[in-house]
């Protein structure tokens, strides 16, 4: 983090060096004691997904991002079916299918075109933050009796940061925005519902190199987001850092539900 004495021009360079720092795949270990959680989810996605693994024979895993979580899963659980992965941010397609090759996952990627995938094929379905196949394509695709389970990031995650920037919500407009909007989707389309939890928590950055370099790794939560032109912004954050000791708190919202397919 620049000293007080630095000018305006200065803190502006060092913000654009933290934006262009290296981010790879889906590791935010540059942001380690710079963004912090002042909570904690009430569920473990990893604890939900194991039981469920532990039991399946087919495996998809949507939006695997560089494959970080799908591995820890594989590696900690008693699965050994066959599974397969879609990633529909080209960049992480390389990363992940490095990461999973060695542990048999078929990396498919979705950026360009939709996967082709046969009706009734996998009997579970896992998915962490992504959304890119829509709900009635995951009750195609799933076997009668098959699992979806998802934790998704809620419609009021990072608001604070969209009013500072005056950027437009993150939301897609065919996937559900809070726990209520995905149980009534899952419902309607035939999916039982067996758990549904949400939650939210302020995240603290504790500076705006923080920030920015977060804003760089998820583009989609402020929309055309540069140094440039936030400069403004960027700076009385910066200033307001120094009298109050953080840059900014931001919400943390998100849902988990496990639905059956009958």
């Amino acid at each position: 983090m620049p000293a007080a004495t630095m000018t305006d021009e200065d803190v502006l360079n060092w913000l654009q060096e933290e934006y262009t720092h290296p981010f790879e795949g889906w590791d935010f270990s540059y942001l380690e004691g710079r963004r912090i959680p002042l909570g904690a989810l009430p569920w473990d996605y990893g604890v939900t997904v194991t039981p469920y693994l532990n039991k399946a024979t087919s495996l998809l895993d949507i939006d695997t991002g560089g494959g970080e979580a799908l591995a820890d899963l594989l590696t900690t659980s008693a699965f050994s079916g066959k599974a397969h992965a879609v990633e529909a941010h080209a960049p992480n397609v390389p990363i992940a299918r490095n990461r999973l090759s060695e542990l048999g996952v078929d990396v498919i990627d979705t950026s360009e075109r939709p996967a082709p995938l046969a009706a009734e094929t996998f009997d579970l379905l896992i998915d962490r933050h992504g959304g890119s196949l829509p709900p009635l394509e995951i009750f195609r695709i799933l076997k009668p009796g098959g699992h979806y389970i998802t934790e998704q990031i809620g419609d009021q995650t990072n608001h604070e940061l969209r009013e500072v920037f005056g950027a437009s919500p993150a939301v897609q407009p065919d996937w559900p925005h809070n726990a209520a909007d995905a149980s009534r989707t899952f419902e309607e389309i035939g999916f039982d519902v067996e758990t549904l939890e949400e939650h939210r928590f302020p995240i603290r950055f504790a500076d705006v190199g923080a920030l920015v370099y977060y804003l760089k790794a998820v583009p989609w939560e402020v929309p055309g987001f540069s140094i440039a032109e936030n400069a403004e912004a960027l700076l009385q954050l910066h200033k307001r850092s120094a009298d109050r000791g953080y840059a900014i708190d931001a919400t943390y919202h998100a849902y988990l539900l496990v639905a059956r397919k009958p």
